[in-house]
């Protein structure tokens, strides 16, 4: 999704204007995003949600289609009213790491952005070199999407230690003939989930992830809809 993130700064890009994301094509070619357990109740709404990775990694994704994005038409627009997940609308900025002498994250934008440099569209800084209002908002969104990726990888290290997952392969038979089979999925076991000590439990609810468990476990449904979307060739 990014091919040249630069540091923004007050000096060189003082006068930049960033044009919104109007054209979401760039996402037109995937199957799955990540998520944060944040966004499980909304995301359950319009995607199966799932884990995927290994023994050292394990990460929830929205499921948003068989082979590519159904939710994405030829235009590039996103299906009104579909949850956008915010690793998606970061696009064009990033939070990046190891640029910054103290160890800090620092702000970057994509420089090959197509509404990079705009005619029109939102400044970063002001005439006086200080952060507009809207960049304020926007470095605030990242800071809490990296916080909220950051309580998610707890969240799925406390599921791993508890052995609650079970790893499962989605066997697809498409309406207009052929079969195609995700592999390498994880969802959460409930039988193993029943199992847990009554402080494990507390434990959970009290840290908001029983929430997000159900969440995911209800929104394994949507593989229905998923299907019935590529049965119509969307």
């Amino acid at each position: 999704m990014y091919s040249k993130p630069v540091a923004i700064n007050s000096k060189t890009h003082r006068d930049l204007k960033i044009a919104p994301v109007k054209d979401y094509g760039f996402a037109r070619g995937f199957n799955s995003c990540i998520l944060t357990g944040h966004e499980f109740v909304d995301a359950s709404k319009d995607y199966p949600v799932v884990f995927m990775g290994s023994n050292d990694r394990i990460t929830p994704v929205a499921v948003l289609g068989i082979k590519s994005n159904l939710f994405v038409d030829e235009e590039g627009k996103w299906e009104e009213g579909a949850y956008v997940p915010g690793y998606i609308r970061r696009v064009p900025f990033i939070l990046a790491e190891g640029l910054a002498a103290d160890g800090s994250l620092t702000v970057c934008v994509d420089s090959e952005y197509a509404g990079f440099d705009a005619k029109e569209g939102m400044r970063l800084f002001t005439d006086e070199e200080e952060q507009t209002p809207e960049l304020k908002k926007i470095i605030e969104f990242l800071r809490i999407y990296n916080n909220q990726h950051a309580i998610t990888g707890v969240f799925t290290s406390l599921l791993k230690s508890l052995n609650l997952f079970k790893a499962v392969d989605a066997n697809i038979t498409l309406a207009k003939g052929g079969k195609f089979t995700l592999k390498n999925l994880l969802m959460v076991d409930e039988k193993a989930l029943m199992k847990l000590q009554d402080s494990e439990i507390v434990s959970m609810v009290r840290q908001g992830f029983m929430g997000w468990i159900y969440a995911h476990l209800f929104s394994l449904g949507s593989f229905k809809k998923i299907l019935e979307r590529s049965g119509r060739g969307k």
